[in-house]
């Protein structure tokens, strides 16, 4: 994937961290992301998302896509290292992108930004799930499109 001739052609989407002005949108958005996932039946703490989301530190990232003001999606993810070895590794806990800017490069974007700061980090693998049951053949040609490739499944249960 051109991400480079997606970013000049979709300039007007900005990927910025954290601001507190994009708090109250940036709420919908979790509110939004909890109802469509796996984890829909739990309680959403919203005081325990926006201090994740929040919290500047160099194993840790958060990205938000707007535009023109306007809250698109975001991703947040880390930087870490296995069990098995010191290299790092770098993990998507969830990317999002408003359901009325599906289709749009929000998404390409931020996990590009995403890719970006785990290099940085020194991270030599990236590490993507789904945690929705929505889309998900769409959501894998787009996974792939952007170079992962499928390894494995999630798989949940209630206990």
């Amino acid at each position: 994937m051109d991400v480079e001739r997606i970013r000049k052609r979709f300039h007007d989407i900005e990927i910025r961290p954290y601001q507190e002005s994009a708090r109250t949108q940036l709420e919908a958005l979790a509110a939004e992301m909890h109802a469509e996932s796996m984890f829909s039946r739990m309680e959403l703490n919203m005081d325990k998302v926006i201090r994740h989301w929040s919290l500047q530190h160099h194993m840790q990232c958060f990205r938000v896509a707007v535009r023109n003001g306007v809250v698109l999606g975001a991703v947040y993810g880390y930087a870490t290292s296995t069990f098995f070895s010191d290299e790092m590794f770098a993990h998507v806990k969830g990317i999002w992108v408003k359901s009325e800017h599906r289709g749009s490069a929000a998404f390409i974007l931020l996990l590009d930004s995403f890719e970006q700061w785990a290099r940085d980090q020194g991270a030599i693998l990236g590490f993507l799930d789904q945690t929705t049951a929505l889309d998900i053949e769409r959501s894998m040609n787009l996974f792939e499109g952007c170079g992962y490739r499928l390894i494995g499944v999630n798989s949940v249960k209630e206990l």
